[in-house]
């Protein structure tokens, strides 16, 4: 299972890697999200999730776009 988990983990965070960010800069970023999900006032939206990653370049933005994506998929259907 644990390995199951690692696969999860590794094809979501992947296009970021690939835009040539590293494990230590992707952790940060997801890090943020989830600080301003729990802080943030009121749901958020679209709009918020990508603010993440605004001052980032267009290569990273696009594959922040997938990962956010993926995470979705992990959670299944609401």
């Amino acid at each position: 299972m644990e390995q199951h988990a690692h696969a999860q983990v590794h094809r979501v965070i992947e296009p970021l890697l690939e835009a040539g960010l590293t494990v230590d800069r992707v952790e940060a970023l997801v890090v943020r999200l989830a600080f301003e999900a729990v802080v943030g006032t009121g749901p958020g939206t679209v709009a918020d999730v990508h603010t993440v990653v605004a001052a980032e370049s267009p290569e990273v933005q696009a594959a922040w776009a997938v990962t956010v994506g993926r995470m979705m998929e992990l959670a299944g259907p609401a």
